[in-house]
């Protein structure tokens, strides 16, 4: 399996890998059924069309690379709306979009994306202000900050869906 998936990694990199263009995950299912799925992302909006360019382009190339193998199902897909955002390279799309994150200190973080400077990530986050202990029933008030984290800082962020 990791030998398809090597060759698989490779033929994409040779032949299809575009400048806007890149692989976010690959998987390779080996077993009885064998499914290849490659999902990519683009600097801009990836279209189904590009998708089904690819992968009838890296068909082709599989078929010629593995001989003699069984059949197998072979699927290029772009990122689902509920999958957590994996490369750095994903985050600049998605300014201001509202994101939940969780860092590796356990903490979390919900706010919107503002920026992104090389491989820190601006977001514009509630933050409680402390409150006059003398008020017992004094509501915590919130404020607005903006929140720079390192993108090695994060363990998982995924776009947090409004519907309307």
């Amino acid at each position: 399996m990791q030998e398809v998936k090597d060759i698989v990694h490779k033929l994409y990199n040779s032949h299809l890998a575009e400048p806007d263009l890149f692989l976010v995950d690959l998987e390779v299912l080996w077993a009885k059924k064998k499914r290849i799925t490659l999902v990519l992302d683009s600097d801009q909006p990836l279209t189904i069309e590009r998708c089904v360019e690819v992968s009838r382009k890296l068909n082709a190339l599989i078929d010629e690379a593995i001989t003699g193998e069984e059949a197998y199902d072979l699927e290029v897909t772009s990122p689902g709306a509920d999958q957590p955002i994996r490369l750095l390279r994903q985050f600049p799309k998605h300014i201001g979009r509202e994101f939940k994150v969780l860092l590796r200190d356990e903490s979390t973080l919900q706010g919107k994306l503002e920026t992104v400077h090389g491989e820190i990530l601006g977001f514009m986050a509630e933050e409680e202000l402390p409150t006059d202990p003398s008020k017992k029933k004094a509501k915590p008030q919130k404020h607005l900050v903006l929140q720079e984290v390192p993108f090695t800082d994060i363990v998982s962020a995924t776009i947090v869906l409004a519907f309307k």
